[in-house]
């Protein structure tokens, strides 16, 4: 039996209160697959207390993990062109603040 190499995650989003006061309605989901483990970063982030916060910092890596992932995939369209280096030296740092 093969040994899988990414994880599947299920990302559901809805709408819960709006501004207007208008009644939510909207929501979609979506699976993705990524090598991490990304509740292990996550608790990595939280007991680092980086941003003070539990719910910034999992908004923070699965925002990062999203973006990081559909960037990887298309590293050679231009849109992403500017913010890689930037990003490369973000993940350093990010990763570099969780091992202290």
């Amino acid at each position: 039996m093969a040994i899988k190499k990414t994880n599947i995650y299920k990302v559901q989003f809805q709408e819960v209160q709006l501004k207007d006061s208008s009644t939510p309605e909207n929501a979609f989901a979506f699976e993705f697959e990524n090598h991490d483990n990304i509740f292990e970063i996550i608790s990595k982030i939280q007991q680092s207390n980086m941003l003070g916060n539990k719910e910034l910092e999992m908004q923070l890596i699965l925002g990062i993990k999203l973006f990081g992932d559909v960037m990887l995939r298309h590293k050679g369209n231009p849109l992403f062109e500017p913010l890689q280096p930037a990003f490369i030296e973000f993940m350093k740092g990010l990763k570099a603040k969780t091992q202290q």
